[in-house]
């Protein structure tokens, strides 16, 4: 009578432990340091499967994104337990949970129609060499007892560890547009990467920071970049980049070089022309600044001044009326200078036919 009542308390703490267990998720049931999932089935069964998805080789301080399966055994819900030799692991959402350096499940996951259980974790790695992600995974019928529960160890899954990879640049470019310079660079793999310091000089010796792009930390995915410059002036322009470490270390990329111009301002060819006796000089301005608009003839002599004065950014337009001067050729100039001091000119020729 005692030995039949002794039973029965083992076999209820046994099936109070595995549904406990089991619901609050399990560790140290890998071949790592454990001998799988016991408290649902002595030994492990064939039906069960589970496997690992993800990358076999990841770089020194990488994080990596993997995935775990389970299928098979009575398939109405699964759990697992995951655990690597040397590197770190990590949930990714709420599914699973982190207990003692190792993954499980949060809650048990249901089984989809005729598809397998899976859950998404990462892996980070920490020394260089082989590396093992061990798993296990448990199958249950979902009748809150251990019977007819199965459970199966996954394959070891190995990882190769390469050494840290540098900041590879695959391309670093600049383009001139309307008022602006785009720069924009690719990487290949980035390691400790803070970020890049984009530089510019006018002289390719005095180089200064005009803008900070944060960087991608350390991945061997490639990464686009992009900054959009805005100088003052026109003339030609250097860029580099400084790409600095999370430990303050940097290097210096390649220097690249455009030739800016300011494609807003411009001095349209007056309209009509030929004409008698008026005509439309147009222009557009960068800025906001000092304007002079003169007419000259064909010998150089200052006929009239249509504009002396502060003008506004834009398109402007004046009108001239040459009804007191002869037939001929004539010249009209622009000169301009905005607050900053940028200044910018240009002049072109007309004919007054009567």
């Amino acid at each position: 009578m005692k030995t039949n009542i002794l039973l029965g308390v083992v076999f209820l703490s046994i099936v109070v432990y595995a549904s406990a267990d089991f619901m609050t998720g399990f560790v140290g049931g890998t071949q790592l340091n454990g001998e799988g999932c016991a408290c649902h089935s002595l030994t492990p069964g064939s039906s069960v499967n589970v496997w690992i998805v993800g990358p076999d080789t990841v770089a020194e301080g990488e994080t990596a994104g993997y995935l775990i399966y389970i299928s098979g055994g009575p398939s109405a819900a699964a759990g697992f337990n995951a655990a690597a030799l040397f590197g770190d692991l990590s949930p990714v959402n709420s599914s699973v949970i982190e207990i003692d350096d190792e993954l499980t499940h949060s809650i048990p996951a249901p089984f989809p129609i005729a598809q397998p259980v899976v859950w998404q974790f990462n892996y980070t790695a920490v020394v260089q060499g082989w590396d093992t992600i061990y798993s296990v995974g448990n199958s249950v019928n979902g009748n809150s007892i251990p019977s007819g529960d199965e459970w199966n160890f996954g394959e070891n899954f190995p990882v190769f560890v390469t050494p840290p990879v540098p900041v590879e640049l695959v391309t670093f470019s600049a383009v001139s547009g309307n008022k602006e310079i785009h720069l924009s660079w690719i990487t290949a793999s980035e390691i400790n990467n803070k970020g890049f310091e984009v530089q510019r000089s006018s002289d390719q010796q005095n180089f200064k920071a005009v803008a900070f792009i944060p960087g991608n930390g350390t991945t061997t995915s490639q990464n686009s970049y992009s900054f959009i410059d805005s100088p003052e002036n026109p003339g030609t322009y250097y860029y580099r980049l400084k790409q600095i470490d999370f430990d303050g270390s940097f290097e210096f990329s390649n220097t690249i070089n455009t030739d800016f111009t300011l494609r807003s301002f411009e001095l349209s060819q007056n309209y009509p022309n030929p004409f008698n006796p008026e005509t439309v000089i147009s222009f557009s301005i960068p800025d906001e600044g000092y304007l002079t608009l003169k007419i000259y003839n064909i010998s150089g002599e200052l006929v009239e001044v249509l504009s002396d004065g502060f003008v506004s950014t834009g398109i402007n337009s004046l009108r001239w009326n040459a009804a007191p001067f002869p037939s001929g050729v004539y010249f009209y100039q622009l000169s301009f200078q905005s607050r900053e001091g940028l200044k910018l000119s240009d002049a072109k020729k007309m004919i007054l036919t009567k």
